[in-house]
């Protein structure tokens, strides 16, 4: 059963990203118009695109999108996306860089007010074609494998239904 890549921008998105010399940009745009199918405005998600760094607050990267949910009238952000370039799929060092990545800035989110300290907050490495899915529990130094196909390297047309199951359930989760 196909689900997201029945969508033509989807496809067309991930194909750039297995086109030689495909680049971030190629990643970013895919989840960019992958991400609104299952966190809609319609519900109470915003979709950010973050492109500062917060070096006042010792970042000098943020991550590449943000997922906002709106809980009884207070702004959270509930998912994180970091993405990195296909030529760097087969690096596990690039996979590490990335979660520790969202982990820093996801200690940053933690202080903000409007933020409840004790939600876990999810994270989606993304390189090229391939993700994982991890959730952050508060005070933990490390990310855990997300309940779904933990540890599982899931490619986006191979693992499509994992990967849309995945974020359905990313979905279901955060809006309680």
């Amino acid at each position: 059963m196909a689900h997201y890549l029945r969508n033509q921008m989807c496809q067309f998105y991930y194909d750039q990203i297995n086109k030689t010399n495909s680049d971030e940009s190629d990643v970013d745009n895919f989840y960019n118009n992958t991400l609104s199918i299952y966190f809609p405005r319609t519900q109470p998600y915003g979709l950010e695109q973050e492109s500062r760094p917060l070096k006042d607050l010792g970042l000098t990267q943020k991550s590449d999108f943000t997922i906002r949910c709106i809980r009884n009238g207070q702004h959270k952000k509930v998912v994180i996306i970091e993405c990195k370039r296909k030529a760097l799929e087969t690096q596990d060092a690039e996979w590490r860089t990335a979660l520790d990545q969202a982990i820093t800035y996801i200690k940053l989110i933690r202080t903000e007010k409007e933020q409840t300290a004790s939600n876990p907050i999810h994270i989606i490495v993304a390189v090229g074609t391939h993700l994982r899915a991890y959730t952050h529990n508060q005070g933990a130094t490390d990310a855990v494998a997300f309940h779904l196909y933990p540890n599982e390297l899931l490619e986006l047309a191979k693992d499509e239904a994992k990967v849309h199951a995945v974020f359905q359930e990313m979905n279901r989760i955060t809006q309680h």
